[in-house]
């Protein structure tokens, strides 16, 4: 199941990346989405079922990751003098 989950999970990184630089505005947040969703994927890969909607299931991984780091990021406070 490895080599079959790892080709079609592969198959849907360009879509993830265009769902991820939507997301975050940022190339460099987007591609960090797209690898934390990749890496939590590869890790719950055996409650994939195959021959359901890995995209799907992949999406739903991604905006998870995204509402929790961005719990995070909502209360940083970027300061002016750059410091």
């Amino acid at each position: 199941m490895s080599d079959d989950f790892r080709d079609l999970m592969l198959a849907v990184i360009p879509r993830l990346r265009i769902s991820a630089l939507a997301m975050t505005g940022s190339a460099i947040e987007a591609d960090d989405l797209v690898q934390d969703t990749l890496m939590r994927a590869w890790r719950f890969r055996d409650r994939y079922i195959l021959g359901t909607n890995l995209a799907g299931w992949m999406f739903r991984i991604m905006r998870n990751v995204f509402l929790t780091q961005g719990a995070g990021r909502r209360s940083w406070v970027g300061d002016f003098d750059g410091q």
